[in-house]
C-alpha cells in the first residue's frame, strides 16, 4: 500500500506540478517551510473561512481584510462584529464565521506565540473541527498532520484502497502509508484537491485522469 500511495503522489505531482499551497496574499508559489507570524495568522483565518465554500470566495474575504489592514490577531479580536461580518461576507455563512474568528483570536491571544498551539486545544474551540485544525497545524505550523477532506474520502472510495468515512481512520491510513514529511503532506493534499476538481468530480471524468490505472472505479486493477 505504501508503494501504491506514493506512486499516486508522484503521478499527480508530475501531471499537475507543485500547487503552491497555502497561497499567501493571493499568490501561489512553492511551499515555504517557514512563515512569518503574519503569514501564519493569514493561513489560520483562511482555514476558518474556507469551511463550506470555494477558495475563490475565501480569497475575496481575505482581500477585504488585507485592504482594511485587519489581518492581525489583536485587530480582529477588537473589531466590531458587524464590520467583520461585512468584510468576510464573500466567504458565505459570514455571521457564523465572524463569531468563530472573534472566538478564535480571543482564544489564542493569551497563549502568546502561535507556535504553542496544540491540536487538542484547537479542537476545543467552537467551529474548529479536525479538518480546520489539521490545516492550521500542517500549513501554518509545519506539523505532520495529513488533512482529510471530502475530496480525499471520495478518492480512496473510488480507488477502492481503504473502506472508511471516518476522519481519523483515513488520516491514520495516510500517515501510516505516506512518508512522514510535512512538505509531502502539504503537496499531496493539494494535489488530491486538484485531481478532484479536474477529473474525480461528483460525476467523474475519467478518460484522461492521470491515475486511471490505479482506479478500481473503472474496473482496472491497481497498477502497483
Amino acid at each position: 500500500m505504501k508503494k501504491l500511495l506514493y506512486k499516486i503522489y508522484k503521478k499527480l505531482l508530475k501531471y499537475f506540478g507543485p500547487q503552491g499551497w497555502w497561497p499567501i496574499g493571493g499568490i501561489y508559489k512553492p511551499a515555504k517551510k517557514y512563515f512569518s507570524e503574519k503569514e501564519k495568522f493569514e493561513i489560520m483565518v483562511g482555514a476558518i473561512l474556507t469551511q463550506n465554500t470555494a477558495w475563490n470566495n475565501v480569497e475575496k474575504a481575505l482581500s477585504n481584510l488585507r485592504s482594511a489592514n485587519l489581518l492581525n490577531i489583536k485587530k480582529i479580536s477588537k473589531i466590531n462584529l458587524r464590520k467583520l461580518q461585512s468584510l468576510i461576507k464573500p466567504s458565505g455563512f459570514y455571521k457564523q464565521k465572524a463569531k468563530r474568528l472573534k472566538n478564535f483570536t480571543n482564544s489564542i491571544r493569551p497563549i502568546g506565540l502561535i507556535e504553542n498551539l496544540r491540536r487538542e486545544y484547537l479542537l476545543s474551540l467552537n467551529g474548529v473541527g479536525p479538518e480546520t485544525a489539521d490545516s492550521i497545524l500542517l500549513y501554518a505550523l509545519g506539523k505532520p498532520y495529513f488533512v482529510i477532506d471530502a475530496y480525499t474520502k471520495r478518492l480512496i472510495n473510488r480507488l477502492g484502497i481503504f473502506d472508511s468515512q471516518d476522519y481519523h481512520e483515513i488520516q491514520k491510513f495516510f500517515e501510516k502509508n505516506v512518508p512522514k514529511d510535512v512538505e509531502i503532506y502539504k503537496e499531496y493534499h493539494a494535489l488530491i484537491v486538484a485531481l478532484a476538481k479536474n477529473f474525480c468530480k461528483k460525476n467523474p471524468e475519467c478518460k484522461n485522469c492521470p491515475i486511471i490505472n490505479c482506479c478500481k472505479q473503472n474496473n482496472v486493477a491497481p497498477d502497483l
